[in-house]
């Protein structure tokens, strides 16, 4: 079947999913979300993208691309489920 992947914001305890974004869970499969993280990431206000909601807003954070066969991703439906917040979810009440 494959490995199963995440886009994990360890600073703010926050991810993206990547059926939020339309991608499947395949490190190759993750299009959206990646374009998604660019936007995240991005700290420069000359562009297109500058008025995004959440431009920005992972700018210097520490991030992983988590892959559920990992140590860190053993655990990552649990966290998940326990204290995460989907960036789906943030987008809906920030956008």
């Amino acid at each position: 079947m494959g490995q199963a992947f995440y886009i994990v914001n360890k600073t703010r305890n926050e991810y993206i999913h990547p059926h939020d974004c339309g991608d499947g869970y395949k490190l190759l499969e993750l299009e959206t979300s990646v374009r998604m993280l660019a936007i995240l990431l991005s700290n420069d206000d000359d562009h297109p993208w500058s008025g995004a909601p959440g431009h920005g807003e992972w700018s210097g954070d520490s991030i992983a691309v988590v892959g559920e066969y990992s140590d860190m991703g053993a655990d990552i439906d649990k966290m998940i489920r326990r204290n995460m917040t989907s960036m789906k979810n943030w987008m809906e009440r920030h956008g």
